[in-house]
This record gives structure tokens, sequence and C-alpha cells, in this order.
């Protein structure tokens, strides 16, 4: 919705109560022209970037990205293209109108946001209309992503540990040193395993038991 700071009164609104399949749990709307009024979200729970015009009969969906799996972000690049962050696959991504991968990067954590430096905030504001609506409905390349998460599994798990570690340890402790403690811990723990077990057996042994 636009909020008008001045009078508090709501402008306008897209969506509607309990209607999932216009927006469900919608991310970072962007304003891509005031005439016709076009917005492009990311319609999170509808695992879609999507892209919609207000008429005289009310909003038009003139794009969409689709496939993509709880994505938080879009934007719109100088040159058409729309950069993404779909953050339950753990990546960012530039498509073309057409739905082409243009890149993609594996980013753990589930990412939330992205910006492009040197075009700053929101950095354009081309509509499909103006580039010509190749298609309104792009869909995004299946990928099987299964051996590459187990492959980088550990790492994110690894570097998700170490991230919550900076509540706690002292500064200056970097990912090798971190590394180096989670040894020496888990070798302290195999450690006091087998010296309790070697006690308990000294204890059945001398005949306490």
């Amino acid at each position: 919705m636009l909020v008008d700071r001045a009078t508090k009164k709501i402008r306008w609104t897209l969506g509607e109560e309990d209607n999932y399949s216009i927006l469900n749990e919608q991310h970072n709307p962007v304003i891509l022209s005031q005439d016709p009024l076009t917005l492009l979200v990311a319609d999170s729970e509808n695992d879609r970037v999507i892209e919609y015009r207000r008429t005289n009969e009310g909003w038009t969906q003139d794009w969409a990205y689709t496939n993509l799996s709880w994505p938080r972000d879009a934007d719109r690049l100088p040159n058409g293209n729309t950069m993404i962050v779909d953050s339950n696959n753990q990546r960012a991504l530039v498509v073309t109108p057409g739905g082409t991968t243009v890149w993609s990067v594996h980013i753990p954590f589930e990412p939330y946001d992205i910006e492009r430096p040197v075009y700053g905030d929101e950095p354009a504001d081309l509509t499909m209309r103006e580039i010509g609506n190749p298609s309104v409905n792009a869909q995004a390349e299946k990928q099987d992503l299964s051996l590459f998460r187990a492959v980088g599994g550990i790492s994110d798990v690894y570097d998700s540990a170490y991230t919550t570690s900076q509540w706690i340890l002292p500064p200056g402790i970097g990912q090798l040193e971190f590394g180096l403690m989670l040894m020496a811990g888990v070798l302290a723990v195999i450690w006091a395993a087998i010296e309790a077990y070697g006690a308990i057996l000294r204890f059945v042994s001398s005949g306490t038991l």
C-alpha cells in the first residue's frame, strides 16, 4: 500500500485479504513507474517475482518469474534484466526478461537483500511493457542442487556455527582458530569418554558391583 504521510490516508493498495493468488507474504515492493503505476514485488510464499500494473479495472500482471523458493528481493537493472534473491535456494541470480539466467551465485544463510553498489538502491525504472514484454510468465530453469548442497552442506553448517559463535567468543578468533577449537573440543570429548569407559571397566573388575 501507499500511505500519504501528511494525511495518513491510504492512496492505493495491491492485494486482497485472504486472496493468496495475488500476493502471499510479499517483500520489497519497488515502484517502476508512476504512469501507469507499475510495481515489482518479491511474492515470497508464491515462489515468484511478479510485476503488476494498475489499470482502471484493477491490477494486471505484466510479468512473473516463477519456480523460485521464497524469493525475498528483486531489482530491475538498467539493461532490463532482473536481479533476484532466491532465499531458500541460497542464491542470488540475474535473469533476462525472457527468463534466461545470466548468472547465479550461491550465498549461504538464506540471503534476504541484494544490491549492485555501482547502481545504488532500486537502480532502474524499466517496466516489461517498455522492454517489450517478451514473456508474461517466465519459468525459472529447474536445477538439481542436491549434489551441490550435499558437498556445500558441511561448509554451510560450519560457517553458520562460526557466525553464531561470534556472540560469545572474544574478538580476533578467525575461522581457522574456531576450527582448531572445535577439533580440540571433539578430542576432549572422545578422551573423556574413553577415560569414563576405562573407569567403569576397572570398577566392575574390582568386584565392587
